[in-house]
């Protein structure tokens, strides 16, 4: 696991990588979702979790995107 500040990060095992991408995936539908019924505040919420989602997994230039 790497340690980032006295934080662990749980996204280092093939199992949790597995669970990442698939909330990635729910989050992309969510937000296009959200765009559409005119959501923009859940929209958001949807981007910022994706990007914390990235983030977790050590793809940075994705979760600036």
């Amino acid at each position: 696991m790497n340690d980032n500040g006295g934080l662990t990060m749980s996204y280092t095992d093939s199992y949790n990588r597995i669970a990442a991408s698939k909330r990635l995936k729910d989050y992309n539908i969510l937000a296009f979702a959200c765009k559409r019924a005119g959501k923009s505040r859940d929209e958001g919420r949807a981007y910022y979790s994706t990007g914390v989602l990235y983030d977790n997994l050590g793809k940075f230039k994705e979760a600036i995107e």
